[in-house]
């Protein structure tokens, strides 16, 4: 999914609205809430599986992080909680 593609068709859709509207006999300067909403639910409906697959792919990295994370904290309890273990005195 392109970076610009959600604002340009958040845009087009503004702009075919307020023409709709123009054209109705009731000019407006923003598109009501309702139909913003529809807007949005339509868009997020359409994207669902880009964004779970965006969503996993940081699930799988954070939980990458898990490890080296572990490793780097259990270094850390020897190396201030046993300073004898690893050979050094406080």
């Amino acid at each position: 999914m392109c970076f610009l593609s959600r604002p340009q068709k958040k845009e087009e859709f503004t702009r075919c609205k307020l023409a709709e509207y123009r054209t109705q006999g009731c000019p407006r300067d923003s598109v009501p809430i309702e139909d913003m909403a529809s807007f949005y639910k339509t868009f997020l409906n359409d994207n669902h599986q880009k964004h779970m697959q965006y969503n996993w792919a940081w699930y799988r990295k954070n939980i990458g992080l898990l490890l080296p994370a572990l490793l780097a904290s259990w270094a850390y309890f020897y190396r201030e909680v046993f300073p004898s273990v690893v050979g050094r005195t406080k």
